[in-house]
């Protein structure tokens, strides 16, 4: 039986204009529009960053270099807006793909996060073509390589601080927050996140760290802590006075970059006296895209 192979990388979407902003919320809240005062606010967030983010951008290219890498079709599909994951999986019936390689382009495996995407693609699958085969990636924030991306950005980064020393710099690496009930679910998501801080912090020696969360969403569920905000006032209490943040739990610019921590932490960590600096996405760099490579390979069919 003949088979072709393809590469699904999927994202979490982002709007491209002002007037996506609303039907995008909706779609991140399951249909239900968001009060005026909830669309303001993320409007307003919007504003800030000029207007949107490059996270599609950086999707695409991110997949047009695999592809030169691979040497496979490479598809992206979005969870929350254009290009949604169901409209790939109808292209891919259209081009012949019968059999897929799915990734979520962030590293750390939660049912509610990643679980989340296999779900919505697996529904997608059985509803448009239940034939194709699906490969589906769940993990990968321990790959040496995905590490050692982490560990030049964070090097490189170090070295622009006043004091650069290890020692003067509280290294705060950063995922999104998710709902504290999935520890009683056992879901490996914080346990993921630790294993990948211990890793770099290894390898680089970093005598101050720690794991924080950033951008809980707006329920009465409670998140899990402690946030990067109030990590701020932490650190200076402690009396460190530079703030290295590595956010491990994203790997392209996206708002939660470049308004939560690049705005929102940032006049925190000013307010509390301390000087901070951010890590670059991995967004294209060479290493991160090498990282990916090694990701995928094992997963490729054998050239005949």
């Amino acid at each position: 039986m003949h088979t072709k192979q393809a590469l699904f990388l999927l994202a979490y979407g982002t709007p491209e204009t002002a007037k996506d902003i609303e039907p995008y919320y909706t779609d991140i809240r399951h249909g239900h529009p968001p009060e005026a005062a909830q669309l303001y606010e993320l409007q307003k967030r919007y504003q800030a960053i000029g207007g949107k983010t490059p996270l599609l951008t950086i999707t695409r290219e991110q997949a047009r270099l695999l592809e030169q890498k691979l040497n496979i079709p490479v598809f992206i599909g979005m969870k929350h807006w254009h290009p949604y994951i169901a409209d790939t999986v109808k292209n891919f019936t259209k081009k012949g793909i019968t059999d897929i390689i799915a990734l979520v382009l962030a590293p750390h495996y939660s049912i509610m996060s990643i679980g989340d995407y296999e779900k919505k693609l697996n529904l997608a699958i059985d509803t448009i073509n239940p034939e194709i085969r699906v490969l589906f990636i769940k993990q990968w924030g321990d790959n040496p390589i995905f590490i050692d991306s982490l560990c030049q950005r964070i090097e490189e980064t170090r070295k622009t601080f006043p004091c650069p020393d290890v020692a003067d710099i509280e290294v705060v690496f950063t995922a999104h927050s998710l709902p504290i009930k999935i520890l009683a679910m056992n879901d490996p998501y914080k346990n993921q996140l630790f294993q990948t801080c211990k890793l770099v912090a290894k390898k680089l020696r970093i005598s101050h760290w720690r794991l924080s969360f950033q951008s809980a969403g707006r329920t009465r569920d409670t998140w899990l802590g402690p946030d990067i905000l109030q990590e701020m006032k932490n650190i200076s209490d402690s009396g460190i006075r530079q703030v290295l943040i590595a956010p491990i739990g994203f790997t392209t610019d996206n708002l939660e970059i470049l308004y939560d921590l690049d705005i929102q932490a940032r006049d925190a960590a000013k307010k509390a006296g301390l000087v901070l600096k951010r890590i670059p996405s991995a967004n294209t760099t060479s290493r991160f895209i090498d990282a990916l490579v090694n990701v995928i390979t094992p997963y490729l069919y054998a050239k005949e």
